[in-house]
């Protein structure tokens, strides 16, 4: 199995947790996205998430992310 890098936890912060827990659903974009952890957890709880990185794979990663949560985000 290959390691993941360790940027790529696929857990979300407990600050983006409380973020959410706290405001009502609106608009964010996810600088250096990695594979989409946060975007996605955004996305499953209302909002319209957009992520950014330079990482094609880390994109191609956090597509698939999205697609397998049944949630619309957009990457780039």
């Amino acid at each position: 199995m290959p390691r993941r890098p360790p940027w790529d936890t696929g857990i979300t912060p407990p600050e983006v947790e409380r973020f959410v827990a706290s405001h009502a659903p609106g608009r964010a974009i996810d600088l250096g996205c990695g594979t989409g952890t946060n975007a996605v957890y955004l996305a499953r709880h209302g909002w319209s998430a957009v992520g950014v990185d330079f990482a094609g794979r880390a994109i191609a990663k956090a597509r698939r992310r999205a697609r397998d949560a049944g949630v619309s985000c957009t990457f780039f």
